[in-house]
């Protein structure tokens, strides 16, 4: 038998121990839990690198996963399972193009979530800042200055401006006057502690699933639709650019056209039907 062999069987062998005697479920299936360490330990000291490489591809499915504080490799053999929050979040970030949210899309996650949640304060947020999940998550009391968000774009490095929509202050009214642990930012854990970019993706795609919207809608999402709202209020591409904090004219002149189109088509059948 060679050597890949060998270690595949090992696996499955393992796998399957553990399986029994410590079964862990989730979506569905039943898993072998542990960290790297300890699977490589049992496996008889492989490399990290060796683990990765043989359970990356078939037969085998390998996820990491928050259990008990720490961070778990799961395990198991066969057919991915169906898409998870985490699964989407991870897709979505290698891909280009993010759905943008439609109004109806802003008025159900409305209606799920009330104004006490801070999974409600996070989409007022985003809707009536245009920030990246990058800055949303930093967003704070701190930056909060003379009517404006003044805060230091992370990707860009540029210092962003942003005035306050009146309707986004009882949101950050609510954030601050709860009696959390260290509480810093507006987009916080249960306890008060600031959320990481993948958690905060992660958290929203959740949300937006449990108010019945597609698992595609992310925190970027929202930043298209606050684009596509400041088009339609008469917004030129500077202005949007200048809460946005796109750098690049291209990226937001999309919205404005289509905006534009709109009119004028609008404008042309009025003209129509003035003489039809």
């Amino acid at each position: 038998m060679a050597i890949e062999d060998r270690n595949i069987d090992l696996l499955k062998s393992l796998i399957a121990d553990a399986q029994a005697t410590a079964p862990f479920e989730r979506d569905g299936y039943v898993w072998a839990v542990a960290t790297q360490d300890e699977f490589c330990e049992r496996l008889g000291g492989w490399s990290i690198s060796k683990f990765f490489r043989l359970t990356s591809k078939p037969p085998f499915i390998r996820e990491v996963a928050r259990i008990d504080g720490s961070n778990k490799t799961l395990l198991r053999e066969g057919e991915p399972g169906p898409k998870t929050a985490a699964s989407v979040a991870k897709h979505m970030s290698k891909e280009t193009h993010y759905e943008m949210w439609t109004d109806a899309d802003i008025a159900k996650f409305r209606e799920k979530w009330g104004e006490g949640t801070p999974q409600r304060v996070a989409l007022e947020i985003l809707v009536y800042t245009g920030l990246r999940r990058s800055d949303a998550v930093k967003l704070g009391p701190k930056h909060l200055k003379d009517g404006f968000f003044t805060i230091t774009a992370r990707k860009t490095g540029v210092e962003l401006n942003i005035p306050i929509h009146p309707k986004l202050l009882p949101y950050l009214r609510i954030r601050n006057s709860e009696k959390l642990v260290n509480i810093r930012t507006y987009i916080s854990t249960a306890y008060g502690k600031p959320r990481s970019e993948k958690a905060f993706t992660n958290w929203i795609i959740e949300a937006a699933t449990e108010a019945g919207l597609s698992p595609h809608r992310s925190p970027h999402g929202l930043r298209r639709a606050a684009c596509r709202a400041l088009a339609e209020a008469g917004c030129t591409v500077w202005e949007i650019m200048a809460i946005t904090g796109h750098q690049n004219a291209k990226e937001v002149q999309g919205y404005v056209d289509d905006i534009d189109k709109k009119k004028l088509a609008s404008s042309a059948m009025k003209k129509w039907e003035a003489v039809s």
